[in-house]
């Protein structure tokens, strides 16, 4: 389980990559190994541009409000399975690691969505220190874009020194 302190707070608000346009996705994933999206507006997002995902993780909110019902209902079918995982805000919960790492050694062959009762924004962090070189994750930065990051040792290291800071 990890935790987020009040510390660090602020190292999450700057991108972790490329912030970048909905115009300009296409463009930025191409030649990704495998191509994982946190968040439900990413999500769609991808869904959207017919990009197939290897892992999304959603909780059915944006913005603190729940997505509305008929939103909900595009997410069925987008994974060959799906996992429901509770994880309370400002954490990463064990459950959520599990599902992570089960959707990580399914990789390239089965696609998963990771379905967060609690909330999902953190999942980023072991996507990045987990998941193979190469792959890809958008994220959403709320009111300015998509954040792309493509997995390599620089990301990996950095994630992994900022999930040492939220270790229990």
């Amino acid at each position: 389980m990890y935790r987020l302190p009040d510390e660090p707070r602020s190292e999450l608000k700057e991108p972790w990559g490329k912030l970048i346009k909905e115009e300009q996705l296409d463009d930025e994933i191409r030649n990704a190994g495998a191509i994982a999206a946190v968040g439900d507006v990413v999500t769609l997002t991808m869904k959207r541009h017919a990009i197939p995902l290897r892992l999304a993780v959603v909780d059915y909110r944006t913005k603190r409000r729940e997505l509305d019902s008929a939103l909900v209902k595009e997410f069925a079918n987008i994974a060959d399975r799906t996992v429901k995982v509770e994880c309370p805000a400002a954490s990463i919960s064990d459950a959520l690691l599990n599902a992570l790492e089960e959707a990580r050694i399914l990789l390239p062959g089965k696609s998963t969505l990771i379905e967060v009762f609690g909330e999902e924004d953190l999942a980023v962090l072991p996507i990045i220190r987990d998941f193979p070189d190469g792959t890809i994750v958008v994220y959403g930065q709320p009111d300015e874009g998509l954040v792309v990051v493509r997995i390599d040792g620089n990301a990996r290291a950095k994630a992994r020194t900022f999930l040492e800071k939220m270790k229990e």
